[in-house]
């Protein structure tokens, strides 16, 4: 019993380890209840952001763990694919585009960990729409793997996620200026996971225990690349 309740919390950690952040996005022109039930349920997690940005890994972690939140996400992934890929990535995109615009307005420079966000989201859809069963394998096997890793890996991914949204509801250039640094650190760390996904997308074989690498050049160590 024990192991079939540890088997099942695996599983549904893995699932959310392939919902891609462009899934969020509403598609201009396709909103649908779907998107507004989406929207409000996330709307609280937006406002705890906001009140204090330095605490998105805790409010990510939250939010994980809300199980219609990743429901409905997950269905809101599978409707996006359903639609059209290339649209809900364009809308994406454009989304991306209109962050930087107003973080650039307050004179904050994020175009660097907008880099890693979209070199990130990109190969996720890639990933997804040329091989699926592949991907899977790859999420699953990090996960069974190194199990902190992946757990940690979802905050990132997801507090990113909600540090893109809530830049466009800041009011203030002090909110602004908080998100902007945390937005910068995260999309960091995000680059190390991305550098592991693609190594084992390549059927490189990591020998040993995993530590955890919080940069490219430290994970290249851990990885034995240097």
């Amino acid at each position: 019993m024990r192991k079939t309740s540890i088997l099942v919390i695996c599983v549904s950690q893995a699932l959310k380890m392939i919902i891609p952040s462009y899934s969020l996005i509403e598609v201009e022109g396709s909103e649908s209840t779907l998107s507004r039930r989406v929207n409000e349920h996330i709307e609280r997690y937006i406002r705890l952001v906001l009140e204090d940005p330095s605490n998105v890994e805790a409010v990510a972690l939250k939010l994980l763990n809300d199980e219609e939140a990743m429901l409905l996400l997950a269905s809101k992934m599978i409707d996006s694919i359903r639609r059209e890929s290339e649209v809900s990535w364009r809308s994406y995109l454009g989304f991306l585009g209109t962050v930087e615009e107003k973080f650039r307005d307050a004179g904050i420079d994020v175009s660097e960990a907008l880099e890693v966000v979209v070199e990130h989201d990109e190969w996720k859809l890639r990933s997804l729409m040329e091989d699926l069963s592949k991907y899977v394998e790859v999420m699953a096997a990090f996960f069974v793997n190194y199990r902190d890793e992946a757990e940690r890996y979802l905050v990132v991914s997801f507090a990113l996620l909600l540090l893109l949204v809530s830049s466009l509801k800041a009011e203030t250039p002090r909110q602004l200026r908080a998100i902007g640094e945390e937005l910068a650190r995260l999309a960091n760390e995000l680059e190390s996971y991305l550098v592991t996904f693609m190594l084992m997308e390549e059927n490189y074989k990591v020998e040993g225990e995993f530590e955890p690498a919080r940069s490219p050049e430290e994970l290249s160590k851990v990885l034995g690349l240097e």
